[in-house]
């Protein structure tokens, strides 16, 4: 098999005057050879490239440089940001030897010269050729490599490393930066990039920590949070029960709220649960709500009938309080000891 790749490119090189190669620098001065073969270099950042370029701005296939009829040309093929040659932008250009190829961050020069093989024919022996030809087939292996080891890290792993800090608020964040990191390393796995695998790998890895951990605080806070919503809402309901059997009392006795609210049950309220606080349960503590008496019947719409008998009820949040227009409010904690003065029937 390498006899006759061997075969092949003493073919192309004795029959034809010339041999040509590019020669690519990126911005940080690192430089490469690549010798042009009789099918062509497809030059960009997909792995299926011959020459493989992952600095930023070079599109998946960016440009071609072909041998027709013994010449060379350069080709875009549909890049997004396009390549100019000597200074110029351009679609399509035949190369002269010296000719700059200017891609993001790219500067290929194209080099023609008379073939080393041919000058030397008759004079070179076999072995030197078969020497010659180990080092051609060893450039053809190397040019699917990436063009340096030190260029521009992958825009996906820029993005996954941007998004790492950022997962400490957001789990999606965090799912975001591993999907990311995930599909450079797969990119990646034949460039040759240590440093940009490695960087994909630590993004990796931060982003499953921080997005595990805050996954796992998000929802145990979601979950506490609607407990103690919950609580509150059938408190709340709680009270607007026992303002309506209130309502229906006063009827049925001229006028008079009852002495104590375990009165209303069972001709008012369904059940003796509702004058009681659903938080009194996690208080683990014995008692209702605590009730103004028959001060409700002369108490103005802004003053309390019928309050939480503890802040703890809703996990030191506040207590709920039913006035005598029948509104439920919310009592701040640094409010109910004022309240306590206030109402001297909450002692």
């Amino acid at each position: 098999m390498l006899t006759g790749f061997f075969e092949k490119v003493l073919h192309i090189r004795i029959k034809s005057d010339h041999m040509f190669y590019i020669r690519i620098a990126d911005e940080y001065n690192n430089e490469q050879t690549f010798p042009v073969p009789q099918g062509g270099l497809k030059i960009g950042r997909s792995v299926d490239c011959d020459v493989v370029l992952e600095t930023a701005g070079i599109s998946r296939e960016h440009a071609r440089i072909g041998i027709e009829s013994g010449q060379c040309y350069v080709r875009d093929v549909g890049s997004k940001n396009g390549l100019l040659v000597n200074g110029e932008r351009t679609h399509y250009h035949w190369l002269r030897d010296g000719d700059e190829i200017k891609l993001p961050h790219n500067l290929i020069t194209f080099r023609c010269s008379k073939s080393p093989i041919r000058e030397a024919a008759g004079v070179r022996s076999r072995n030197e050729l078969a020497s010659e030809m180990e080092h051609l087939a060893g450039s053809e292996k190397k040019r699917r490599h990436s063009i340096s080891d030190f260029s521009i890290p992958h825009p996906y792993v820029i993005a996954a490393l941007l998004l790492v800090p950022v997962s400490a608020f957001h789990w999606a964040f965090a799912l975001s930066s591993v999907i990311l990191a995930a599909i450079a390393l797969r990119e990646m796995r034949t460039r040759g990039n240590y440093r940009g695998r490695a960087l994909a790998g630590i993004a990796l890895c931060g982003a499953i920590c921080i997005g595990g951990a805050n996954m796992f605080l998000q929802y145990g806070g979601f979950q506490a949070f609607y407990e103690v919503h919950a609580v509150e809402s059938q408190c709340r309901e709680n009270l607007e029960s026992i303002w309506n059997a209130l309502q229906r009392y006063k009827q049925d006795h001229g006028g008079g709220y009852p002495e104590e609210l375990i009165d209303l049950y069972p001709g008012y309220v369904s059940h003796g649960s509702i004058l009681v606080c659903p938080g009194r349960a996690k208080t683990e503590s014995r008692g209702g709500y605590k009730y103004a008496g028959r001060r409700a019947s002369v108490a103005g719409a802004d003053d309390i009938i019928v309050i939480d008998d503890a802040v703890d009820n809703h996990e030191r949040t506040g207590a709920l309080a039913l006035y005598g227009d029948g509104s439920v409010e919310r009592i701040r904690v640094r409010d109910y000891e004022y309240m306590r003065l206030r109402y001297r029937w909450l002692e």
